[in-house]
């Protein structure tokens, strides 16, 4: 934890503020950029879903009540993105209803702060959603690595290993073996055997007449 702790001090994160309120807006960005956040602001929901769609902020902090499209709205919007779904998002809001509550946080946020509310909570509520969000991150990123070495030695089990002179194959247990008889354990085929016409020159002349036709 202390490790992703000095990642976000080092990169610096982004938070979107989606508030109709000025004074809130206001607000918000002071204390954040006093936490040493960048700030972004929206004064509705629309200008809020078209910024978040473009800078894909850290974090959003979302207003539930707001003219033209409200919290609830803008959250089920982000969430049918790709993109965006991954957003942590925690409403601010004056809603005292948990009926309200409740559908926000299933529509996608991870948490919620109630108006007024106090400074120290909420940043504590945003540093444990932004180091959850760099956990899940890494834990992304480490599945995908390992889902690109697996299918690396797939491509590699694939290729088998020849004698450059005798042609032999080496199997997996390192033993090496005559081309036939390794594709005959190792697959479902069955040889034939004959003479192609550079062998049957090399070997066979005798059964060739003038023109290298057979006799």
């Amino acid at each position: 934890m202390e490790e992703i702790k000095n990642i976000l001090k080092r990169n610096k994160p982004t938070i979107l503020v989606v508030d109709d309120e000025m004074t809130n807006r206001q607000l918000l960005e002071y204390i954040l950029i006093d936490n040493n956040y960048y700030v972004h602001t929206a004064e509705d929901g629309d200008i809020g879903l078209r910024i978040a769609k473009e800078i894909h902020p850290d974090l959003i902090l979302l207003d539930i009540r707001m003219p033209k499209m409200d919290g609830l709205e803008v959250c089920k919007e982000l969430q049918k993105d790709q993109t965006t779904q991954d957003i942590p998002i925690i409403f601010i809001t004056s809603v005292a209803e948990n009926e309200v509550i409740v559908e926000g946080l299933n529509s996608g946020a991870v948490d919620y702060v109630k108006k007024p509310f106090k400074p120290r909570e909420l940043i504590a509520r945003i540093e444990i959603h932004l180091e959850l969000k760099q956990a899940l991150d890494n834990q992304k990123k480490l599945i995908e690595n390992l889902k690109a070495q697996i299918e690396e030695n797939k491509q590699l089990r694939r290729l088998i290993p020849i004698c450059f002179h005798c042609k032999k194959v080496r199997d997996d247990q390192g033993f090496w073996d005559d081309v036939e008889s390794y594709m005959t354990i190792h697959s479902n085929i069955d040889f034939s055997h004959g003479i192609c016409p550079e062998c049957q020159k090399k070997y066979y002349s005798d059964t060739l007449d003038d023109k290298g036709e057979n006799r």
